[in-house]
């Protein structure tokens, strides 16, 4: 036996107010002087039944007051306490918010940051703190609340999401856009909104130091630094992210060759264009600072593990275990990736 379709909820939401609406008519034939054959406490107790129905006809989901809540308060007491020409008032914004979702400006957790706050004022902070703050509130716990049934909870991962602002939580807040429940739309779409702004006004930022400073490299490299970010976020799309990294990768080959920190730069944007193509790059960094010779090992084995070069990662590490676990000190996670690679 073939199962009915359900009805849907502007359907159910008609219904509904169309029975308070015989529930009204009572009253609505006292107030015009016509006769009735039911007494006054009757039609006053139906009155009630009609204001109360009205409670639950605004299809869930949907917004109109308080975007949060449900709307059906207000509804309620406009019958109530406008017999008759509330119950005409209900029906109509029933109608006009048909298609209607709450409203995205409801949802907005972020506050107008000044167009004169530079993120950059000494190069590589923000990606030190975003780490810091990354290892304090993790990704996986936040991204595990995603996949419960509760907005409120939803809300919450998405908020704790974007203060870690990494690739890997920005794509899981990219995740909720698509969830079933608009609210949480909502809240992932006004949580993007927000890191975007945010973006943007650190680029604009140090273009206007850049500008006040124009024979200051360092601030030059910050622009290209704050825009590598952007591009590997994952909020921008593939043409916009590939523009970006083209430029950043022009505009550091001029300094990578004298520079520690345009040489780290360019190796990121390698990475993030071609990993296979990074290489070089790297190898340019062990030249220029040879004192981070530990650290560059790390990148060097991130990068073959990345490719899928697994015989390469072992002999590396295998060559240099001492070194590498010498500069795993404070890593654990690094340490025991070596000692996995290195033992048996």
């Amino acid at each position: 036996m073939k199962k009915p379709a359900p009805i849907s909820a502007n359907a159910r939401s008609s219904l509904v107010w169309a029975g308070a609406g015989l529930l009204e008519f009572p009253l609505v034939c006292v107030l015009a002087a016509h006769p009735t054959p039911l007494p006054l406490w009757a039609v006053t107790l139906l009155h009630l039944f009609a204001a109360a129905l009205t409670f639950f006809a605004p299809p869930r989901g949907k917004g109109w007051f308080l975007p949060t809540r449900h709307w059906g308060e207000s509804l309620a007491l406009a019958v109530l306490l406008l017999p008759g020409f509330g119950w005409l008032a209900a029906g109509w914004l029933l109608w006009y918010s048909g298609e209607m979702t709450a409203h995205k400006e409801a949802y907005r957790f972020d506050q107008d940051a000044p167009e004169d706050t530079n993120p950059l004022a000494a190069l590589g902070t923000p990606a030190a703190i975003r780490r810091e703050l990354a290892d304090a509130l993790d990704v996986l716990p936040a991204a595990d609340a995603l996949l419960s049934n509760d907005p409120a909870l939803k809300r919450g991962a998405i908020e704790t999401l974007a203060r870690i602002r990494t690739p890997d939580s920005i794509g899981w807040i990219l995740r909720a856009r698509t969830d079933p429940d608009p609210e949480v739309r909502f809240y992932a779409t006004s949580a993007l909104t927000r890191l975007k702004g945010e973006y943007e006004t650190g680029v604009r930022a140090a273009e206007r130091e850049s500008v006040l400073q124009p024979g200051d490299p360092a601030l030059r490299l910050a622009i290209h630094r704050v825009r590598y970010e952007y591009a590997v976020s994952g909020i921008l799309d593939a043409p916009a992210r590939a523009s970006i990294l083209a430029d950043c990768r022009v505009q550091a080959a001029g300094q990578a060759a004298r520079d520690p920190e345009a040489a780290r730069l360019a190796f990121l944007v390698e990475r993030a264009i071609d990993p296979a193509g990074a290489f070089p790059a790297l190898e340019r960094l062990e030249r220029l600072d040879p004192g981070r010779t530990g650290r560059w090992l790390r990148e060097r084995v991130e990068l073959c593990f990345l490719l899928g070069r697994h015989a390469e990662t072992a002999r590396l590490l295998k060559e240099r275990r001492a070194e590498a676990l010498a500069d795993s000190s404070g890593d654990r996670e690094w340490q025991s990736a070596v000692l996995w690679w290195t033992d048996g």
